[in-house]
């Protein structure tokens, strides 16, 4: 199952996009009236401050059990390349594979999601090829919020094909392009790695984690600040060098050998989040705001 669904607004977000404007067309109370908000909304504020900020998960993800028509899964898209036409990939619903020797059944649940390339696009990425989820919220993944996304492979023993995780975060370098990503690398077969690229080339870290096989769930991580953690099997692995805005535009991606179209990559259970203070939250804060600005006013206008 899906979630939340294309075109569907949690309660987490619906302030993300809401565009209404505060109303002040009370600023100007009666004195006594004044007196009584403020002290209303300064209890209010005491005791809000001493209960922490109330605040709601926004959380997505694909476990791909649900059955689909057509080379995507509903919701998904190919991934756009920005040099040049994109390679063109397909993703398959199974509930068991045999691959280099091993039975792969799914992580959990009934089914998992095959993805492979099936043509060629631009010469420059004949050797990739993406999905991006549609059904995910950009701006609920900004770094204010402590975003992550995660996601689980399949690693049954090659070197090609690779599955990995990948994300394309901003940073406050408008002219940068960036891509974080993590999984199996193509021309390695004995740890995991994880790459973070800032305008090219890619700098790829290896890790600590043997590769073996199995299920393995991918992860990223970031924090306040910005800094993006890699994890692997929940154990952290890596940061990025650079603090970026946000974690947005994850996907998933296969690498395989040039013109080998029909190499396959496994993945399950999709997902993501966020912690969003609720709007509720907000508008108490709002508020508050509001009212020490009208004291303001008031207070002017009494010593005129």
């Amino acid at each position: 199952m899906q979630y939340p669904p294309p075109g569907v607004i949690t309660a987490a977000e619906t302030f993300l996009r809401d565009d209404g404007e505060a109303n002040t067309t009370n600023l100007f109370l009666e004195d006594s009236e004044m007196k009584k908000l403020a002290i209303i909304l300064a209890v209010m504020g005491l005791v809000w401050a001493g209960t922490g900020i109330a605040s709601a998960s926004y959380h997505f993800g694909d476990d791909f059990e649900t059955a689909w028509t057509g080379d995507y899964a509903s919701g998904w898209a190919n991934i756009e390349y920005a040099h040049g036409a994109a390679s063109i990939p397909k993703m398959t619903q199974y509930t068991t594979v045999t691959a280099n020797g091993h039975t792969i059944t799914p992580l959990s649940g009934l089914y998992f999601m095959g993805l492979q390339v099936t043509a060629a696009g631009d010469p420059a990425t004949n050797w990739w090829g993406g999905v991006k989820p549609e059904f995910v919220s950009a701006s609920a993944l900004d770094r204010q919020y402590s975003p992550w996304v995660s996601v689980s492979f399949y690693d049954y023993g090659v070197g090609l094909p690779a599955p990995q995780l990948s994300a394309v975060p901003n940073s406050s370098d408008p002219d940068d392009w960036t891509d974080i990503q993590m999984g199996q690398r193509w021309d390695r077969t004995d740890n995991y790695w994880y790459a973070e690229s800032m305008n090219f080339p890619s700098q790829w870290v290896k890790t600590t984690v043997a590769r073996s096989v199995g299920w393995h769930e991918l992860k990223f991580a970031q924090d306040t600040a910005g800094y993006i953690t890699y994890s692997i099997d929940g154990t952290p692995v890596g940061t990025t060098t650079t603090a970026y805005l946000d974690l947005a535009y994850p996907w998933l991606q296969i690498q395989f050998d040039y013109d080998d179209f029909g190499a396959e990559v496994y993945f399950d259970n999709f997902q993501g989040g966020s912690t969003i203070p609720e709007p509720a939250t907000i508008l108490v804060w709002g508020l508050l705001g509001l009212v020490a600005a009208g004291y303001g006013v008031w207070r002017r206008r009494r010593a005129a």
